[in-house]
């Protein structure tokens, strides 16, 4: 049996690889800490000086930040990078 792109397995295993892909862990949580702070992706860009896109990208895991980047966006946040990896 060849199983297709609409195949509830392939599904899972996609959403599961999502769930734990590094990538995208970090711009979840990007996400929420930017949201709680009640800031748009273009002020947190301008913060961090990096382009409102970037962080759109960043936020849904296509692109990793070099650690640079993510000093600049944990200061534009207001905290401790090591919150960026593992949370408040």
């Amino acid at each position: 049996m060849v199983s297709g792109p609409k195949d509830p397995l392939r599904r899972d295993v996609e959403r599961i690889g999502k769930a734990i892909d590094p990538g995208i862990r970090l711009g979840s949580r990007i996400r929420a800490l930017r949201e709680g702070r009640s800031i748009s992706q273009e002020e947190l860009g301008f913060r961090a000086n990096v382009h409102r896109t970037y962080i759109g990208a960043v936020e849904r895991g296509e692109t990793l930040p070099s650690l640079e980047v993510l000093f600049r966006i944990a200061e534009a946040l207001k905290i401790p990078v090591w919150v960026l990896f593992f949370g408040e």
